[in-house]
């Protein structure tokens, strides 16, 4: 016998996700809290008693009451266990009756439930013998979790580091060119990771936009991740880091190691020599490099070339937000961050780092290619989710404004 509670305590409900095997930062009340800080949203932290008022499924539904078509979503929700499908039938039917009853016309679904896990090759390491798909179907939803689900959606994969590795086993797992980029920063670089606070991350947003630039997506305002980090960090852990490299001190390194190769190009045979001399002209590239962006930065020792936001939850850190300064792209600063992250998760003594998402390792065709494969290289494991599931409340309406949406599109791009 299980009791709906429209509103659980934030306390219960947040103890629930901590002691829950498939509970995650993204299924804490927090994020309630930050969506709310934007007056478009709202939310309501749902849950399933037992007979003995112990709480056993929890739920975060988020919406926007304004919108002209209301979508529910729940994202890295329902936590509950899943093998249990009469609870989750029960909570489901009553998730669908409360979003009737706050006139919702749709509702999404994306349950934390692991369905596969893979190596950073691809070779399947782990496949579930349980399947959740026919609960949500009875009850009328439709499964999109082999479609193109694109970025109102959660991404189905994510890539999670074993931490539990020793130093030398991460460092063998990566792919050649992070270890090159390894071997040059201890050889030249030396960069650092440096322990930020909420003034850096003026840093985030500027190299974020970098990135917006080419990539063309929307960046949040700076506001937007100084509330995040304060929110999170006033019940749970979040710190902000920073890359530092030292110019003067690269240059340095690198032109006595122009000395050392010059010395070798005399007694080299001759086809070796052509490689000795392009190796002397890439090495002047980069000195090159790092003078204008000296002179275009303001004469200093020191510049901050990366910054990330992480999150910690029990014993994984997630890297919620990243990114290196494209002006010095060819020092490999976005490898090094990560991997210098890394190292100071493992050694605080957290067991797993989760690099948070990975577009489909599968489709070698898609537009984030790039990302899929550089996040494959740092060598940890793949955990694929079992996706999303759609319902339309209310037919009527969605059809109506859906085919007015359209019409709206089209109108606009002929004025284009």
């Amino acid at each position: 016998m299980y009791t709906f509670i429209s509103s659980v305590d934030k306390e219960m409900f947040d103890n629930f996700i901590l002691n829950s095997p498939s509970g995650s930062f993204f299924s804490l009340s927090v994020r309630k809290r930050l969506k709310e800080e934007d007056s478009r949203f709202k939310g309501h932290l749902l849950g399933m008693e037992d007979e003995n008022k112990n709480l056993v499924a929890a739920a975060m539904l988020l919406y926007m009451p304004n919108k002209r078509i209301k979508t529910g979503w729940i994202t890295y929700g329902p936590v509950l266990d899943f093998s249990n499908k009469k609870l989750l039938k029960e909570f489901l039917q009553n998730i669908d009756k409360f979003c009737r009853k706050i006139k919702l016309d749709v509702i999404n679904i994306e349950p934390p439930f692991n369905i596969r896990k893979y190596d950073h090759k691809l070779n399947k390491l782990y496949e579930s013998t349980d399947d959740i798909t026919n609960e949500f179907k009875e009850l009328g939803y439709e499964y999109l979790g082999t479609k193109d689900l694109g970025g109102n959606y959660q991404l189905r994969h994510t890539i999670v580091m074993d931490l539990s590795l020793s130093e030398e086993e991460l460092y063998k797992n990566l792919s050649s060119s992070k270890k090159q980029c390894i071997v040059k920063n201890d050889k030249y670089y030396k960069l650092r990771l440096v322990e930020g606070d909420e003034r850096d991350l003026k840093y985030l947003l500027e190299f974020r936009n970098q990135l917006a630039e080419q990539k063309n997506f929307f960046v949040e305002p700076l506001s937007y991740y100084e509330t995040l980090y304060k929110k999170v960090n006033e019940e749970h852990k979040a710190s902000i880091v920073k890359l530092i490299l030292n110019v003067d001190e690269a240059i340095k390194n690198i032109e006595a190691d122009i000395k050392e190769v010059i010395k070798r190009i005399p007694e080299a045979k001759e086809k070796d020599k052509v490689n000795l001399e392009a190796q002397v002209e890439s090495l002047k590239k980069r000195i090159s490099d790092m003078e204008a962006y000296k002179e275009n930065n303001g004469s200093k020792e020191e510049y901050v070339i990366g910054c990330g936001l992480r999150v910690y939850i029990n014993d994984t850190v997630i890297n919620l937000f990243g990114h290196a300064d494209k002006r010095l792209a060819n020092i490999g600063a976005t490898n090094i961050r990560i991997w210098l992250m890394l190292l100071d998760a493992k050694r605080e003594g957290y067991k797993y780092n989760d690099l948070y998402g990975l577009p489909d390792p599968f489709d070698e065709s898609c537009s984030d290619n790039n990302l899929r494969t550089y996040k494959l290289d740092f060598g940890g494991c793949v955990i694929e989710n079992v996706g999303a599931f759609k319902k339309i409340l209310n037919k009527r309406r969605y059809i109506i404004f859906n085919f007015l949406s359209k019409i709206n599109k089209k109108i606009n791009r002929m004025k284009g």
